[in-house]
């Protein structure tokens, strides 16, 4: 259902705060090395940022998602709302119906 996929999000998102403190740590890392390095100096800047644009998709992807299971949700409420909404006049139809016969 949408709300198993909505709370494995959350769980997964709760994961995501929990690297970004590494993905923090990897950018002093690499501030380190290429103040200390010569001749590497590119690829160390090269793989750190290789590394946070692939975070930075991650992170849009998963607020993608859990932007599109909230709008399910939305839609899956607003059904039940209307099931509801019917049965509602249904049964005052079959009440007004059995009286009038």
């Amino acid at each position: 259902s949408v709300q198993t996929l909505l709370t494995r999000q959350v769980s997964f998102d709760s994961a995501l705060v929990t690297f970004e403190a590494r993905i923090a740590t990897l950018k002093t890392l690499k501030d380190e090395l290429v103040k200390h390095s010569s001749g590497s100096t590119a690829a160390i800047q090269q793989s750190e940022a290789a590394v946070a644009a692939r975070w930075k998709k991650l992170q849009q992807a998963s607020d993608t998602r859990k932007s599109k299971l909230l709008e399910a949700q939305q839609m899956y409420q607003r059904i039940e709302d209307m099931f509801l909404e019917f049965a509602q006049r249904a049964s005052q139809f079959n009440s007004w119906f059995d009286n009038a016969v």
